[in-house]
């Protein structure tokens, strides 16, 4: 689905640029729930995966996604963000395929991701690629908005 440009899919392993990345693209919190120090440190230990996709010549992706690797056999996306400009162009979905296939090898059973209940592009383009809602948490987030969780098996029982 990416035409216009070449876009690459490379491994992160600096939180800074996560997080700069993830603000800078729709999630102006992101340090309220991880600091800089603990997703280096998630990341260094490999309890964290990242990715970004990167078009020629730059330095900072134009999307990324965090992969907190659960020994139950789970993986939860714990942030993907993508630049506005570059939305609608496969992006978010070569990312989480990424992370799917990270499990795949590692014979994990499951992807899941919480997403704020009015987040509806966010809501749209999960059950788009095969995630399905599991329940909620109300008064999940910061400000007390209820979180959907969402459900992708990777390996089918």
């Amino acid at each position: 689905m990416i035409t216009t440009i070449e876009i690459k899919i490379k491994p992160i392993k600096k939180a800074k640029i996560i997080l700069l990345a993830t603000k800078k693209y729709g999630l102006p919190d992101v340090e309220t729930w991880v600091s800089k120090e603990k997703l280096q440190l998630f990341l260094d230990w490999g309890i964290n995966v990242a990715f970004g996709a990167f078009p020629p010549h730059k330095k900072l992706p134009v999307g990324v996604i965090v992969g907190g690797l659960e020994e139950e056999g789970r993986i939860w996306i714990e942030a993907l963000a993508v630049n506005k400009k570059w939305r609608k162009k496969g992006i978010a979905r070569a990312l989480v395929n990424e992370v799917e296939t990270i499990g795949k090898k590692r014979n994990y059973r499951a992807i899941f991701v919480d997403v704020d209940d009015d987040n509806l592009e966010g809501l749209s383009f999960y059950f788009k690629i095969g995630f399905k809602e599991m329940g909620q948490i109300k008064q999940y987030y910061y400000d007390k908005t209820t979180a959907l969780i969402l459900m992708k098996p990777i390996i089918e029982d």
